[in-house]
């Protein structure tokens, strides 16, 4: 299967993404971003050549995807039956059911730990002692703090 060749952008297409992604509006704006002189650029433009060793380094420091760049499309690849896609979906479920079933072991602790607590003779007078000073309520048949 033959892959369809696709057409570079123009020089003058490639600096006019660039003002498109930093949103800038003149040419002088954009040899400044790129550190080249107004003069350079609009060589660029007049021969439809452009230093592309400068701004594919440039496109690299600023994450830059290239082919929106010089094509000026986003290539989005994704493929049929991808194991790794499917492996993250696998991953992904699996972490939500684990923290879904520790969260619940959590809260059924804390409720017996409480429980236990409550029961000790000592720790209810000093909970006492805490509500007086606090002026905090303890509702007995709800078992909290309000």
């Amino acid at each position: 299967m033959r892959r369809k060749k696709r057409k570079l952008q123009s020089a003058t297409g490639i600096i006019n993404q660039l003002k498109h992604m930093f949103k800038l509006n003149t040419d002088l704006e954009v040899a400044n971003l790129l550190g080249v002189s107004p003069t350079t650029l609009s060589t660029w433009k007049y021969r439809n050549s452009i230093d592309y060793k400068m701004i594919i380094a440039f496109a690299d420091e600023h994450l830059i995807d290239l082919n929106k760049l010089f094509l000026n499309k986003e290539i989005h690849v994704r493929l049929a039956n991808d194991p790794f896609e499917n492996l993250i979906d696998v991953i992904s479920e699996a972490v939500e059911q684990r923290i879904s079933s520790r969260l619940e072991e959590i809260k059924a602790t804390n409720v017996l730990v409480f429980d236990l607590l409550f029961e000790n003779e000592e720790v209810r007078r000093r909970i006492e002692e805490v509500k007086s000073i606090t002026r905090v309520n303890y509702d007995d048949t709800k078992g909290q703090l309000h």
